[in-house]
């Protein structure tokens, strides 16, 4: 170490898992004075080892998101081995959910919830010598057992963070150079849907300030860096929702219309979106509306998801986006526990009676803890072991393309899938879906490209702009489960 600054490495497999709350985590490190470094080990290749030692870091932290969690620990027991004087960190979506994870060989610690706080504190103790044992967040496996501290110190307000610090991605420059980035406002959900972790992050910090929302003119300055740094075409908020209070959005309206021109995207849910919604956003730049379907079989969606949505609400919803003049995107999600090839196929016509621009369509996850897993379990439509297990044999990165639970017809599932974003923009005829029974699922894989497709002409990036991304970063199903407010 260099005095009383500290070079902090950051270790991350793939550049299609980049982690906004990993740029403000290095914002912050840079603002006390720290040096830190990102590596993406499908761009070293070869050269991995050899990158890692020319950093010559004091300490190694690696995001670890659930059902990517074998990479994570594959580098750890390396990690250990070549510089065993280093520290390690692993933070994430996989420890905070399972801290169970610092059981494995080579894991001596990992940060619970969120890290703004919890690992400047470290870094502070590493460099002044001091004891590194108490540190909210940060669990730590002693000889005597496992140091527990309770989940990392959340800030109450963002705007007191630095603005991220992007070029730690930007060095990379297929990063830089894609004209599609992504960004968020704030942090946190209002919903509690039984297949996602928002839940579980509540109970953590036991609802205290769970959401909060950075100001619009705060927002306004991160995009102008971003533009300053690098290319910057199209502004996609990333948010569970974007949509969550009017005022708010009537200022951001004010701020956005003033100081840029970008067009930009963002997500909300069916029971928030209005015509005078729609109209607050269509006068700000926005063009495109994503709303979550999921499925449409209405008792799935209220029983089984605990989304509490009607159809003729999802209805209204994506007639004021048409209205307002934008595009209208629905997110969904086919193999669900149980479900039929005749389920999955009316979710897929049901977005396309919505008038959906765009279809995008995952594979449902077994995330361990959720209620849907747990019920699914219960039910007979995943094994029991897996319901609460974080390391399972389930790894998306190995295994990609499901279903995970059981389901009515697997390998039709499959092929809905892959050939949904087809089937919710044009259709098709009982007999077509015949045929594709005939097929191995393999031999519909190729057809996945559509939705990167849709992806291009909905945010106007060309098709070398989309092929060099994806000469990178491969197949955008084999993304993992970051959480926009975990590293």
């Amino acid at each position: 170490m260099n005095g009383s600054s500290a070079n902090v490495l950051f270790l991350q497999d793939n550049g299609i898992n980049e982690s906004l709350a990993l740029t403000e985590l290095s914002a912050v490190l840079r603002q006390e004075g720290h040096e830190t470094h990102l590596l993406l080990h499908a761009e070293e290749g070869k050269n991995w080892w050899r990158r890692i030692e020319e950093v010559s870091p004091d300490l190694v932290i690696l995001p670890c998101n659930v059902f990517g969690h074998r990479f994570v620990l594959s580098q750890v027991q390396e990690l250990v081995r070549r510089f065993p004087r280093v520290p390690v960190i692993l933070g994430g979506t996989h420890p905070t959910f399972a801290p169970s994870i610092l059981e494995q060989p080579g894991v001596s610690r990992i940060l619970v919830g969120e890290a703004d706080v919890a690992i400047p504190q470290f870094v502070s103790r590493l460099v002044n010598g001091e004891s590194l044992l108490d540190i909210p967040g940060i669990w730590t496996q002693t000889e005597d057992g496992i140091v527990r501290t309770g989940p990392g110190t959340r800030l109450a307000s963002l705007d007191e963070l630095p603005v991220p610090h992007r070029e730690l991605y930007f060095d990379y420059p297929f990063m830089a150079q894609f004209p599609w980035k992504k960004f968020t406002t704030g942090r946190g959900c209002h919903n509690r849907c039984a297949f996602c972790y928002n839940s579980f992050v509540q109970d953590l910090y036991c609802d205290s300030g769970f959401v909060r929302r950075k100001a619009p003119a705060r927002v306004v300055a991160e995009v102008q860096a971003v533009a300053s740094q690098a290319r910057l075409d199209w502004v996609h908020f990333a948010d569970d929702l974007f949509v969550t209070d009017l005022d708010w959005l009537a200022e951001f309206r004010s701020q956005w219309r003033h100081h840029e021109s970008l067009p930009f995207s963002c997500n909300s849910s069916a029971d928030r979106m209005n015509p005078d919604v729609a109209r607050t956003l269509a006068e700000a730049g926005c063009r495109s509306v994503a709303i979550g379907v999921e499925t449409a079989n209405e008792e799935t969606r209220m029983k089984m998801l605990a989304k509490p949505t009607s159809n003729e609400v999802i209805k209204h919803a994506a007639a004021s986006i048409k209205g307002a003049g934008m595009k209208l995107v629905t997110f969904n999600m086919v193999g669900l526990p149980g479900e039929s090839m005749e389920d999955a196929m009316e979710t897929l016509r049901f977005s396309r009676r919505l008038g959906a621009d765009a279809t995008r369509v995952t594979m449902a996850l077994p995330l361990p803890g959720t209620r849907m897993a747990t019920d699914a379990a219960r039910d007979g439509h995943l094994d029991g072991s897996l319901a609460n297990s974080f390391t399972p044999d389930i790894d998306i990165r190995e295994n990609p393309h499901g279903p995970y639970f059981s389901t009515g017809d697997d390998e039709a599932i499959e092929h809905i899938l892959n050939i949904a974003p087809l089937l919710g923009r044009f259709g098709t005829a009982d007999k077509s879906l015949a045929l594709l029974r005939r097929l191995p699922p393999a031999a519909t894989r190729p057809l996945r490209l559509w939705m990167s497709l849709q992806e291009k002409h909905l945010f106007r990036f060309s098709l070398w702009d989309g092929f060099r991304f994806y000469l990178h970063t491969g197949d955008p199903h084999a993304r993992t489960t970051n959480y926009v407010a975990l590293m």
